[in-house]
């Protein structure tokens, strides 16, 4: 639906544009009450495009920071780029990605169903130039 001062109308669905769609494509689909902006060239709605969308008080930038850039933000899952390092956030779970290695804050990593944290141990251990059992 669309407002022109007091007078409302529907349209079709209509395209919008993506931030790539060469060799990397990206897919960023707009959803229900998102405002946007429509650009129509020719002046008829039939040919209009969605821009891009606008930040609101009920839907708001996911950050404010200036040194971080939210790739992404749906539901509790975010991607945040800073200058030296890419980050995942899924509920209380994170992964860093730096320069100085992986960090993981949060959560259970989990290898073929075996959990490999801190708190997991191994069998058949010798003390010495020995080698240990798999994971228990």
């Amino acid at each position: 639906m669309f407002q022109d001062g007091d007078e409302e109308f529907t349209s079709a669905p209509l395209p919008w544009v993506e931030p790539s769609a060469g060799a990397m494509k990206t897919h960023h689909p707009r959803t229900a009450e998102e405002q946007v902006i429509v650009v129509s060239p020719t002046g008829d709605m039939t040919d209009a495009f969605i821009m891009s969308a606008l930040n609101w008080n009920s839907n708001q930038r996911p950050s404010e920071s200036q040194d971080v850039t939210t790739l992404a933000q749906i539901g509790d899952a975010t991607l945040t780029i800073g200058a030296d390092s890419f980050t995942v956030t899924v509920g209380g779970s994170s992964t860093t990605f730096s320069g100085a290695g992986v960090a993981v804050e949060g959560g259970n990593i989990t290898c073929n169903g075996t959990v490999v944290d801190d708190t997991h141990t191994h069998d058949g251990v010798t003390p010495g130039a020995g080698v240990t059992g798999v994971p228990v």
